[in-house]
C-alpha cells in the first residue's frame, strides 16, 4: 500500500470518528443493529474538537487569494416564483449564473489575467457542451409544446365563435326569408282585393322590403335615399329631367358653337339619292307617287348604278 492509500484511509477514519460512525458500524457487527434499542439509548456523538479541525480545514479559501478559488457570491437574492415551472427555474439559475460571470471577467480583467479559453484547449468542462446541447433542445421542445398547446386552445375558441356567428348568420337568413315570404303573400293577397287593377311598381315594393329586411341599429333610421334611386327611376330622370331649368335649354353658346367633334364631313356623300325628298304615301308628305317611299326613284337609280360599276 503507498502513502496515497494511507493517507486516505487515515483521513476516511478521521470523518468517520468526527460523525461517531465508529462505534456504530462496531455495534452493527455485534448485532445490535442502528435499529435496535441500543442504539435508541446511546447518546448522540458530539466530537467538537473534529468538526472544528474540519472547518478549520475546509475554511482556507477565506484568505487564499481569489484567483486560487474562484468563489462568487451572487448580488441578488434568487427567487423563483413557481419551482414547479421548469423553464422558470432554469432561467433563474441562468440569470445567476450569468451575474456571477460577469463578475468573474470583471475581476480578471481587472487583474489582468486571460479569462477566455485558448483555442488549444480541449479539456472537458464540468458539463460537456453536448450536454448542455440536449438541455437547450430539451427546453427548446418543450417550449414548442406550450406554444403549440395555446395556439390549439386559440384555434378552438376561434372555431367555436366562427360557429356561433355562422349560427345566428343562418338565424337572420332565415328571418328574413320568413319576412320576404309574409311580405309577398301581404302584397298578393292585396292585388287579390284590388283585382289585380293597375300597374305594380316592384322597385317601391322591393325597396320596401328591403328596408324591412334590413337590420337597424338602436337610433338609426333609414332614410329615404341613402340605397339610391331605382333603375326605373334613373331611366325616367335621364329621358325628361329631374326638375330645374328648361327654358333655353338647346340653345347655343360661344363653347357648343365652336364644338366640331359632332362633325363628320362623311356623312354627306355626293351619291345623289339616299333618302327621298320625303316619306312617300301622300301629298301633304313630300314626293309622290313617282318619288314616294323611302328615297323615290332617284335614290333608286343611284344605288341600281353603283352597284353596277361594283
Amino acid at each position: 500500500m503507498d502513502s496515497s492509500d494511507s493517507e486516505d484511509y487515515s483521513s476516511l477514519d478521521e470523518e468517520e470518528a468526527a460523525l461517531g460512525l465508529g462505534e456504530d458500524m462496531e455495534d452493527g457487527e455485534a448485532g445490535a443493529g442502528p435499529s435496535s434499542e441500543a442504539a435508541a439509548k446511546r447518546k448522540p456523538i458530539y466530537n467538537t474538537e473534529a468538526i472544528h479541525d474540519k472547518l478549520e480545514d475546509i475554511a482556507w479559501t477565506a484568505e487564499a487569494p481569489w484567483d486560487e478559488t474562484l468563489v462568487i457570491t451572487s448580488s441578488s437574492v434568487t427567487a423563483v416564483e413557481d419551482v414547479e415551472d421548469d423553464l422558470g427555474r432554469e432561467l433563474a439559475f441562468y440569470n445567476q449564473a450569468l451575474d456571477a460571470a460577469k463578475q468573474a471577467i470583471g475581476k480578471f480583467e481587472a487583474a489582468g489575467t486571460s479569462w477566455q479559453r485558448p483555442p488549444d484547449y480541449y479539456a472537458e468542462m464540468v458539463k460537456s457542451d453536448d450536454h448542455m446541447a440536449k438541455v437547450k433542445e430539451q427546453l427548446i421542445h418543450e417550449q414548442k409544446l406550450i406554444e403549440g398547446a395555446e395556439e390549439r386552445r386559440k384555434a378552438r375558441e376561434t372555431k367555436k365563435f366562427a360557429k356561433s356567428v355562422q349560427a345566428e348568420r343562418r338565424k337572420e337568413k332565415a328571418q328574413e326569408k320568413k319576412s320576404n315570404i309574409n311580405d309577398i303573400s301581404r302584397l298578393r293577397k292585396q292585388r287579390q282585393k284590388q283585382g289585380f287593377t293597375g300597374e305594380l311598381d316592384f322597385d317601391a315594393e322591393l325597396e320596401k322590403m328591403n328596408r324591412r329586411s334590413t337590420p337597424q341599429q338602436a337610433g338609426q333610421r333609414i332614410r329615404a335615399g341613402e340605397r339610391g334611386p331605382s333603375k326605373k327611376r334613373e331611366a325616367h330622370d335621364t329621358k325628361y329631367g329631374f326638375g330645374g331649368r328648361k327654358r333655353l335649354k338647346k340653345q347655343n353658346d360661344a363653347d357648343s358653337a365652336a364644338d366640331m367633334s359632332g362633325y363628320k364631313p362623311g356623312r354627306f356623300g355626293d351619291c345623289g339619292g339616299g333618302r327621298g325628298r320625303g316619306r312617300g304615301g301622300g301629298r301633304g308628305r313630300g314626293g309622290g307617287r313617282s318619288g314616294g317611299g323611302r328615297g323615290g326613284e332617284t335614290g333608286f337609280k343611284s344605288r341600281f348604278l353603283a352597284m353596277m360599276q361594283v
